[in-house]
């Protein structure tokens, strides 16, 4: 939201910034294969432009006003190293990203796929996001289909009002599920006791989900083919072929805290789901009941075992005491008495 801020400010005050730049203007080269103006490999920030053929004066200014953000996209990656990229997608056709990774090549022509058809510009421009909020994408292949991501998208206005484009920041699938779950969406694995941890997001669509328990759930899918599709993730957990988790994934995604008990194939499940903050997503655990009895039952052993020894310790403190009183009783009737 702040660089959105300060990329209106900047564009908003060309004035300001025609005589300098932070460093020369970039200079773009037009790579045919598709038709995309793109900045030399060698420089930190990638700068693409495919709105025309020629570089007008307009864009030019623009491209020399949007260096002055680049010391803002740096300064966001080192407060946040989980951030796989951070970039800007202007209304005039104009991307900028740090780091430069120089994927000029790997992008289909304008004709075909437009940057700003991209999930994360098109979720935060007027149509969809009329509050002008920060909001998150859905998990989807990043434009060069190498790995999935999500993104907080910003939208940029103008001091008029003008929606001038918005500024995302991308954090890679697999970065996100080791923070969350301590593991990648292609290693996830059951504990010796079975439990296993899941992540929906707020529609019910599957994040992860450990490959070996896909089956017992009634759910099939592979992270490889949305990879190769280039398609957004949207295999439900309502999806399954089993009534029964279809009815558990409404509930799920229905309530903030749930808490159930589900049968599948004579084995019982005990499911605690919560929905996390900003990206409403639901994070769930998953415990076999057989699991939780005997944990239950250990605790029950290890209380009447403890229970049994205290029962012997205070028939031994009682039967000393008993005796100590004895003898006093007896010292007394001897000594008073006798």
């Amino acid at each position: 939201a702040r660089l959105a801020g300060l990329t209106a400010f900047f564009l908003d005050h060309p004035a300001l910034f025609r005589e300098s730049s932070m460093h020369p203007i970039d200079e773009l080269v037009l790579y045919r294969p598709n038709g995309i103006f793109s900045i030399r490999p060698s420089l930190e920030t990638m700068v693409l432009y495919w709105g025309s053929t020629q570089l007008t004066d307009d864009i030019k200014e623009q491209l020399r006003v949007l260096t002055y953000i680049d010391p803002f996209l740096k300064a966001t990656h080192r407060v946040n190293p989980e951030i796989l990229s951070s970039f800007i997608i202007s209304t005039s056709a104009i991307y900028r990203q740090y780091p430069n990774t120089f994927s000029v090549a790997q992008l289909s022509p304008p004709s075909e796929y437009d940057l700003r058809r991209d999930p994360a510009y098109t979720i935060a421009g007027p149509e969809k996001n009329a509050e002008r909020r920060t909001v998150w994408t859905h998990i989807h292949p990043d434009p060069t289909g190498v790995v999935l991501i999500t993104t907080a998208s910003s939208p940029i206005y103008s001091k008029s009002g003008e929606f001038k484009g918005i500024v995302g920041v991308s954090v890679a699938l697999n970065t996100i599920l080791f923070d969350i779950l301590g593991k990648a969406e292609e290693v996830q694995s059951l504990d010796p006791e079975g439990n296993f941890s899941f992540l929906l997001d707020e529609t019910g669509v599957i994040i992860a989900w450990p490959s070996e328990q896909l089956q017992p759930f009634g759910v099939s899918f592979e992270y490889r083919n949305i990879l190769q599709t280039g398609s957004v993730l949207e295999n439900r957990l309502s999806d399954s072929s089993i009534a029964q988790v279809q009815d558990l994934a409404q509930r799920i995604i229905s309530k903030e805290h749930h808490f159930d008990r589900v049968v599948l194939n004579g084995m019982a499940y005990m499911i605690s789901s919560q929905a996390m903050p900003q990206t409403g997503w639901r994070l769930g655990l998953v415990m076999p009941e057989a699991t939780l009895l005997a944990s239950i039952q250990e605790t029950r052993d290890g209380l009447h075992s403890t229970v049994k020894r205290m029962n012997a310790l205070f028939v031994g403190v009682t039967a000393l005491f008993m005796l100590f009183s004895l003898g006093m009783v007896s010292f007394y009737v001897f000594k008073r008495m006798i």
